[in-house]
């Protein structure tokens, strides 16, 4: 067999094997995304820039770094999806028919407002920044304001609460309660002694250092 032959072999050969060798495939990573289940919220986040489709998510991304919501008048029922708003600084959704909100993962937050709404709670304590709470007219019943020694003002006027207790809010300087079911607001004993101007209370209810 001549060289020429054996050259030509050779190399059909080799052009063989590397066609059966199967191109290596590119794998795209999905990005995460946030499941948005009221889609009057999500189509409050399309209004605001922040998603752009209608279909029950948005790319998680794009909620990192908005430190602002402004959701009033919306129709929105459910804020499922918040909590990946990591930097969220402010949060404004009066006026909708909110029963529930989660913002345990929200440590940024520094004012909420959830006027008139029918919500009956909400858990604040993981918020230690928080400077601003107000829920006037919402179906508020109780909370727990101990871990928010930055409040700087709480509005709860025309709700249901029936207890409360700032002697661990120092720098509380506004406090709106008229019209609730409270008898008696538990304050430190420089709170009573010198009682902030700003704070208005139903002539019935009491300041006292216990309240039964």
């Amino acid at each position: 067999m001549s060289s020429f032959i054996r050259i030509l072999l050779v190399v059909c050969i080799c052009w063989s094997c590397s066609s059966d060798e199967q191109e290596p495939t590119m794998v795209t990573p999905t990005e995460r995304r946030t499941t948005i289940p009221d889609p009057a919220f999500e189509q409050a986040l399309i209004d605001l820039g922040i998603d752009n489709e209608l279909d029950g998510t948005v790319l998680t991304s794009r909620l990192e770094g908005e430190t602002t919501l402004l959701l009033a008048d919306k129709n929105i029922s459910n804020l499922t999806g918040i909590a990946d708003f990591v930097d969220l600084e402010n949060i404004r959704a009066s006026n909708n028919p909110i029963t529930t909100v989660d913002v345990s993962r929200n440590t940024t937050l520094l004012f909420i407002k959830l006027e008139n709404t029918p919500l009956s709670s909400i858990n604040v304590s993981n918020l230690t920044a928080l400077e601003k709470l107000e829920l006037g007219g919402s179906a508020l019943q109780n909370i727990d304001l101990s871990n928010n020694a930055k409040l700087q003002l709480f509005d709860a006027d025309n709700t249901s609460l029936s207890s409360l207790d700032v002697s661990q809010n120092p720098e509380l300087f506004t406090l709106d309660v008229r019209n609730t079911a409270l008898n008696c607001i538990q304050v430190s004993d420089d709170q009573l002694e010198n009682t902030p101007l700003n704070w208005t209370i139903d002539d019935t209810t009491t300041l006292n250092t216990t309240c039964n």
